[in-house]
């Protein structure tokens, strides 16, 4: 498993020092925040690691269009910043609130 993660990201870096015509041991930096974010807004729990590959595509989606509009509007990356954070935790708040909810449902 391991190796196939290794492989696919050795892979993931060709293809981004082809478009980029040079390599950057930086590239990445500060995306662990954006891919956390996606994963939770797709419904993710942090709480018990529930969740599909449709709904992180989902959440990817809806980050790279919150990102594309605070990049339209001008926002800088501290505002970006604080924008993801503040979305991760109303996603953790939500996750938190419709488990307890789901608790409270007699089976």
């Amino acid at each position: 498993m391991f190796a196939i993660a290794g492989a696919l990201a050795g892979l993931g870096a060709a293809f981004d020092s082809s478009r980029l015509g040079a390599i950057d041991p930086n590239a990445g930096v500060g995306l662990e925040l954006s891919a956390i974010a996606a994963v939770v807004i797709g419904g993710t729990s942090l709480m018990g690691g529930r969740g599909s590959v449709v709904g992180s595509f989902l959440g990817v989606l809806i980050m790279a269009t919150l990102n594309a509009g605070l990049a339209q509007v001008g926002a800088t990356e501290p505002i970006k910043y604080l924008v993801s954070g503040t979305v991760i935790v109303l996603a953790v708040v939500i996750d938190a609130w419709r488990a307890r909810n789901l608790k409270k449902i007699p089976s």
